[in-house]
């Protein structure tokens, strides 16, 4: 789990995050394109500039509690 922690300016690129946690951490600028297996609290992560791809992308919304139809 990465909690509190600063990850700014980090290359994940290509990363298998395999069940990894990203909660209040500073991922402001870091590059998670190609990158799965993660989860990211958007509420209390700072992601000024942070560089996702879809599809993985989509998993930013299941800190949101909503609903997808």
């Amino acid at each position: 789990e990465f909690i509190e922690t600063d990850l700014s300016g980090g290359d994940f690129r290509n990363t298998d995050f395999k069940g990894s946690r990203f909660i209040g951490a500073d991922l402001s600028e870091a590059d998670f394109r190609g990158a799965k297996n993660y989860f990211i609290d958007v509420k209390s992560t700072t992601l000024k500039k942070t560089r996702f791809s879809l599809p993985e992308a989509l998993v930013l919304l299941d800190s949101l509690d909503i609903v997808i139809e």
